[in-house]
C-alpha cells in the first residue's frame, strides 16, 4: 500500500514576518542596551554622589567643630582645614576606590569683619568609571559638590557665687569653673568673669585673651575666697549682661552662665527717700545707693552696705554705703548692721538698675512683697523678684538675643537656691513659665558637690553646640 505524505505548508507571508521580528529584535537591542546602561550606571552614579556628599558634609562639620583648637584665629583656621581634610580622606578611603581622580579643596574659615561667624566650606570632585555605558563610548562621569558648615563666635559671661555658704564647696567649684573656661577657644571666643556675694565685682570684662592675660580668668578663679553670706544674684546677672552689651556683637552667641548655691536674698537700690527721722542722719547724699540683705533664718535684715567691690575678694558687706556719710544707724560699719529695719519706712519698688522688687516691672511678681514693711521675708522675696525681672529684661533683648544658663548647688543648709526660679531665669523649656518668644536656656541642678563638675561641663557643651 503506498505511503501518503502530508502536504508541505508553503506560506511566503509567514516567512516575511519572521524576518521582521529579527529586525525589530535587533532594533530593540540598540534601544534597550543604552536604557539598561543608564539604569545601572545612573543608579551607581547616584549612590556614589550620595557617598561623596556624606564624606564632604562630615568633613566640613568636623572642621567647624574643631575651630576651638588653636591659640589664635590663624591657628584655629589651619586646624579646621587639617581636620576637615583628614575626615574627608578617611571617608573616601572607606569607599574602596570606587571613585577616581578625587580632589578636596577646603576654605580658610576666617570671618568677615563684624560678622562673628566663620564658615568652613569645601569643594569635592571625582570621576566615576562607567560599566555598561562604556559600550557606547562613555567611560566615566564627573561629580562635583560643595558644602559648608558655620560656627558662630561665642561671648560668655561666667557669674560665680562665692558667698559664705560656699566655704566647703569652694575648692571643688574653682576646679569645675576652670574646666568650664578651658572648654572655650582663646583668641576667638570672648569670655568674662563676674563674682558676687553681697557686692558684685566685674573681675574680667569679656575678651579673647581670657587665657593669656595676666592675670587671666583661670588665675582669678583660683584666687577666689568666701566671705559673709549675702547673695546679690540680681545685681550680678545684670552687670554681667551689661558687659555683653558693651561688647556689642549681635551676630555671635551671647551667653550668661550663672552659678549659685543660695537664695537671692540681697539687692542694691536707692534708699534715699526711705530713711526715717529716727535714723538721725543729717547729711545723706542722693542717691543713697546701698545693699540690703536678710539672714539665713529670714528673721533679721541688715544694711546698708557698700555695693561696689574694688577687688576680687572685697568684703563689701562690712563697709557702709558711701552716700550714707558714715551714719551708723543705716550703714554697715565694720560688720553688718542688723538694725536697718528700724530706720527705713519701706522698701524701694525697683533696684538701682530699674528691675522691679514687687512685680510692677516687665513681669508679674514671682513672690509677694510688702514694700511698706521692712521685714526679712520681704527683702528676700524682693531679691527673688528682682532676679526674675532682670532675667526677663535680659532675654527680651532682640538685638543680642542673650541665652541664660543656670547652675544650682544643693549643698547649702541655710537658704538653698530656688530651683523653680532658676529654671524660670534660664527660660528652660521644662519650666512651667517657659516663654517660647524668648531664647531658651537651660537649668541644671547639682544635688551634691560630686555632681557639680558634670553640671559645668554639660553647660559648656550646650553652649558650644549652640554656636554650630
Amino acid at each position: 500500500m503506498p505511503r501518503i505524505h502530508p502536504e508541505k505548508d508553503i506560506n511566503p507571508e509567514k516567512d516575511r514576518r519572521r524576518g521582521a521580528i529579527l529586525i525589530l529584535a535587533g532594533l530593540m537591542c540598540l534601544v534597550l542596551i543604552p536604557i539598561t546602561g543608564l539604569v545601572v550606571d545612573g543608579s551607581n552614579a547616584y549612590m556614589m554622589r550620595l557617598e561623596l556628599s556624606s564624606a564632604l558634609d562630615a568633613a566640613v562639620l568636623a572642621g567647624a567643630r574643631s575651630l576651638n583648637v588653636g591659640a589664635n584665629v590663624t591657628a584655629q583656621s589651619t586646624n579646621a582645614t587639617t581636620v576637615a581634610t583628614s575626615v574627608f580622606n578617611a571617608n573616601i578611603k572607606a569607599m574602596n576606590g570606587k571613585l577616581k581622580n578625587v580632589s578636596f579643596t577646603p576654605s580658610s574659615p576666617i570671618p568677615p569683619a563684624g560678622t562673628y561667624v566663620r564658615t568652613v566650606s569645601a569643594t569635592a570632585s571625582a570621576s566615576l568609571p562607567l560599566s555598561m555605558m562604556g559600550m557606547l563610548g562613555f567611560s566615566s562621569v564627573n561629580i562635583s559638590l560643595t558644602a559648608k558648615a558655620q560656627r558662630r563666635d561665642v561671648n560668655v559671661m561666667l557669674v560665680l557665687d562665692h558667698s559664705g555658704s560656699m566655704a566647703a564647696v569652694l575648692p571643688s567649684m574653682l576646679t569645675d569653673a576652670t574646666d568650664f573656661v578651658n572648654m572655650f577657644a582663646s583668641g576667638r571666643d570672648n569670655l568674662g568673669l563676674v563674682t558676687f556675694a553681697g557686692g558684685t565685682f566685674v573681675a574680667y570684662p569679656p575678651k579673647t585673651s581670657f587665657q593669656t592675660d595676666s592675670p587671666n580668668v583661670p588665675t582669678m578663679i583660683s584666687q577666689l575666697t568666701t566671705y559673709n553670706g549675702a547673695t546679690n544674684t540680681s545685681e550680678a546677672i545684670w552687670l554681667a549682661y551689661q558687659q555683653l552689651k558693651t561688647l556689642n556683637q549681635p551676630g555671635a552667641v551671647n551667653v550668661l552662665v550663672v552659678f549659685t548655691d543660695g537664695l537671692a536674698n540681697t539687692f542694691t537700690a536707692n534708699f534715699y527717700s526711705l530713711v526715717n527721722s529716727a535714723a538721725g542722719c543729717g547729711k545723706l547724699t542722693s542717691p543713697l545707693t546701698g545693699v540690703i540683705m536678710s539672714d539665713v533664718n529670714e528673721t533679721s535684715t541688715a544694711g546698708l552696705a557698700d555695693p561696689t567691690a574694688t577687688s576680687l575678694n572685697d568684703p563689701t558687706e562690712d563697709r557702709g554705703a558711701p552716700q550714707s556719710n558714715g551714719c551708723a544707724n543705716i550703714s554697715d560699719n565694720g560688720a553688718p548692721n542688723w538694725n536697718i529695719s528700724s530706720y527705713l519706712t519701706g522698701l524701694p519698688t525697683t533696684d538701682s538698675y530699674g528691675n522691679s522688687t514687687n512685680g510692677t516691672g516687665s513681669i508679674s511678681a514671682y513672690m509677694p512683697v510688702n514694700v511698706s514693711s521692712v521685714t526679712a521675708v520681704s527683702v528676700t522675696n524682693a531679691g527673688l523678684n528682682l532676679l526674675d525681672d532682670a532675667a526677663n529684661r535680659i532675654r527680651s533683648d532682640a538685638t543680642l538675643k542673650p541665652v541664660i544658663y543656670t547652675i544650682g548647688l544643693g549643698n547649702n543648709p541655710g537658704l538653698p537656691p530656688d530651683n523653680v526660679l532658676l529654671a524660670r531665669v534660664a527660660n528652660d523649656p521644662t519650666s512651667p513659665s517657659y516663654n517660647s518668644a524668648q531664647p531658651a536656656g537651660y537649668f541644671t541642678f547639682s544635688p551634691t558637690i560630686a555632681e557639680l563638675h558634670a553640671a559645668f561641663l554639660r553647660v559648656a557643651s550646650m553652649v558650644i553646640r549652640l554656636a554650630q
